[in-house]
């Protein structure tokens, strides 16, 4: 029996759904992993079969850590710093203040929808989780649920299950 060879396309899908090797072997683009302060080089980490679009951006600025098998689409952001100057603290907006770092952290089996922006103050975002398209998340997020909007709160939970179920 021959078999037909491989087109480009069925390789690429075969190299972002493989896994075995504990990390993704390639993707179509990096995701941009930016570190805005120079003198703030935090960590971050990505699990296994991860699979990260086009555009994605990781803040390295603090902590990020990404679970196995998410999926962060085309130009999700996950940010894990803020500034003083906007608290209102700091009468002159160009004064050279510090920043914030946080750990933001992305559990197994998450959907990052196209767009959506992960905020520091988000801090965990529990497994099984759906954040929807263009979603700002500003709040931690349970295991299962459904956030949308901006800001976003929670609109369900996936497959109808309840929270702790």
């Amino acid at each position: 029996m021959q078999m037909t060879p491989r087109t480009r396309l069925q390789r690429v899908f075969d190299t972002l759904l493989d896994s075995t090797a504990g990390r993704i072997q390639r993707y179509l683009e990096r995701p941009r992993v930016y570190y805005p302060h120079p003198d703030l080089k935090g960590t971050v980490s990505i699990g296994p079969g991860t699979v990260m679009e086009r555009g994605v951006r990781l803040d390295g600025s603090g902590e990020v850590v990404i679970g196995r098998s998410c999926i962060l689409s085309h130009n999700a952001k996950v940010i894990s710093h803020s500034h003083h100057r906007f608290s209102g603290e700091v009468p002159d907006i160009t004064a050279e203040r510090g920043c914030l770092t946080y750990r933001v952290e992305i559990g197994d089996n998450v959907f990052v929808g196209e767009g959506a922006i992960i905020m520091p103050q988000a801090g965990r975002i529990e497994r099984d989780a759906v954040i929807g398209i263009r979603a700002v998340v500003t709040k931690p997020v349970g295991p299962g649920e459904i956030w949308a909007g901006n800001p976003a709160v929670r609109v369900g939970h996936r497959l109808g299950r309840k929270q702790g179920s």
